[in-house]
């Protein structure tokens, strides 16, 4: 027996003994099948692989689609956010506009009432004054009128007053 070896697969040769055709023949089917199986499983490790390579890439393709859709969710609640709080800001800038018209409103209206409460006093005091004249009294006679007592306690002042309107005329 002799074995021959080409492009790779392993040939048995029985060219001396009687029968050696049926058992070639007979070698050479179970080599072919071997051949066969081996291209078999070539072909299903190959389909395996490729499989493997597609859910590879599916998975990656599924999960950068989840990456993208948080992203986006993220961006969609930033603005969000920014929103509420422009629109926050611009409540808070109405309610801070009507506070101070409010209160501008409350002191004009102190304003008025403390010129009121003067107005009145003023009032009262003239009455009060005007009451104590005595009657017939001209104001344009004696604009200071005084009583008796305040008149002799400054009778001396009077007195420098009258002497500087004198000395002012001359």
């Amino acid at each position: 027996m002799r074995i021959l070896k080409k492009k790779g697969v392993a040939q048995t040769a029985w060219a001396e003994e009687p029968g050696s055709k049926k058992l070639a023949a007979a070698v050479r089917k179970k080599e072919a099948a071997a051949d066969e199986r081996l291209v078999k499983q070539q072909i299903e490790a190959d389909i395996r692989a490729e499989e493997s390579e597609r859910q590879k890439l599916e998975q990656i393709r599924t999960k950068k689609q989840i990456n993208q859709d948080f992203l986006f969710q993220q961006i969609s609640e930033r603005q969000q956010q920014r929103a509420d709080i422009q629109e926050q800001k611009g409540s808070q800038k109405l309610a801070a506009q009507e506070a101070n018209a409010a209160y501008n409103e409350e002191k004009k209206h102190q304003e008025e009432a403390r010129r009121n409460k003067l107005f009145r006093y003023r009032q009262e005091l003239e009455a009060q004054i005007s009451s104590k004249r005595p009657e017939g009294a001209n104001k344009a006679k004696d604009p200071d009128l005084m009583t008796e007592i305040e008149h002799s306690i400054n009778q001396s002042l009077l007195l420098d007053v009258q002497s500087l309107k004198q000395r002012l005329k001359v």
